[in-house]
């Protein structure tokens, strides 16, 4: 009977020292782990420091050109009739389709198209060129100025010039052409309502 309890004190012994040592482990091991937790955040913390006081990490985009301010608060324009090149008619491009998706385009900002002679007109360029080195490849710029009624004060005269222009240059090919004209003549309107945005807005 002695035999037997001193065995059975021994076997717990052993279990209390081995939970004893096991718990000593998980301590150690949460010291380590909140320690980890610790540095990650206090290294995180310094970088969001560093990157709140060096400013953007992307260049700021440039302002408008000045020339846009003269498109403040213009709501309604008249539109040239845009006259295509050879290849783009080839191409399957069509005016009058380019001057519906213009004024589709206009009209989801609020901006209208008139017939009015006294309107402010825009004026749509379409180029193409193409290089006999690179069979099917053309070069397409378009080109869109805003003409508007303006006096100029050193000959005392008022005129109806271009005040604003802008376009885009795209290199496509033949069976893309008239996507590529879409896509670059989207871009410039995008451009003319920017312009237009940043014009009107509160002084």
């Amino acid at each position: 009977m002695i035999a037997l309890a001193r065995e059975r004190q021994a076997l717990h012994l052993d279990t209390l020292q081995e939970a004893l040592a096991k718990r000593k482990r998980v301590k150690t091991m949460s010291k380590t782990l909140y320690g980890s937790v610790c540095a990650c955040a206090a290294t995180a913390a310094t970088l969001v420091a560093v990157w709140s006081h060096a400013g953007p990490m992307v260049p700021a985009p440039s302002p408008p050109p000045e020339e846009a301010l003269s498109l403040r608060e213009a709501r309604q324009f008249r539109l040239e009739p845009i006259l295509l090149t050879p290849i783009l008619k080839d191409a399957g491009v069509e005016s009058r389709r380019l001057e519906k998706l213009i004024s589709r385009w206009l009209l989801r900002e609020g901006i209208e198209l008139g017939d009015d002679p006294a309107l402010p007109f825009l004026a749509v360029t379409i180029l193409t060129d193409t290089d006999p080195d690179q069979p099917g490849s053309v070069a397409v710029t378009i080109i869109m100025a805003a003409h508007q009624r303006v006096h100029v004060d050193r000959i005392d005269r008022s005129l109806t010039v271009p005040t604003a222009t802008m376009g885009n240059i795209a290199l496509t090919t033949t069976d893309r052409l008239s996507d590529a004209v879409d896509r670059e003549l989207q871009q410039t309107i995008r451009t003319l309502l920017g312009y237009i945005r940043w014009a009107s807005r509160p002084s």
